[in-house]
């Protein structure tokens, strides 16, 4: 990894990293989620917020690619900062978590613009890899 915070392919040109933001109201989550995103090559950890109106203000500094997004949180829950985000930010891939299984996951994911639901506790760093080789390399070469 280069200090500009990419990644040399080892082709000529280096890829920039997965700029990911998380989205938590559990400070002890986003802790967590920060050290994994930092440890795994091609991604870093561009903003933290602790609610959804938070996210708003953080994603519209940051420009996210990947924000990972606590679906109950007070004020606004995830399901809402997803709808936001995804008007404001259409590029930026929304993976919604949580400690539960999301009833109608489906539903949920089509109404807001997210594409993923996972739990936090299977959340690592072979999951974030797969998270963005399914949703989004594909949807970022298409830009």
């Amino acid at each position: 990894m280069s200090l500009n915070g990419s990644v040399n392919t080892g082709v000529g040109q280096a890829v920039p990293n997965v700029r990911v933001m998380v989205v938590d109201d559990l400070l002890s989550f986003r802790r967590v989620a920060r050290t994994v995103i930092d440890a795994t090559p091609g991604f870093e950890s561009v903003r933290v917020a602790a609610s959804g109106a938070e996210a708003l203000t953080c994603a519209d500094a940051s420009h996210p690619d990947l924000v990972l997004l606590d679906v109950r949180m007070a004020e606004m829950g995830g399901i809402e900062a997803a709808r936001r985000l995804h008007q404001s930010h259409p590029n930026a891939v929304i993976v919604l978590i949580s400690l539960e299984e999301l009833p109608n996951s489906a539903a949920a994911l089509a109404s807001c613009g997210a594409v993923a639901f996972i739990r936090k506790q299977d959340f690592g760093t072979r999951m974030l890899r797969r998270l963005w080789a399914i949703h989004g390399a594909p949807h970022a070469a298409g830009d």
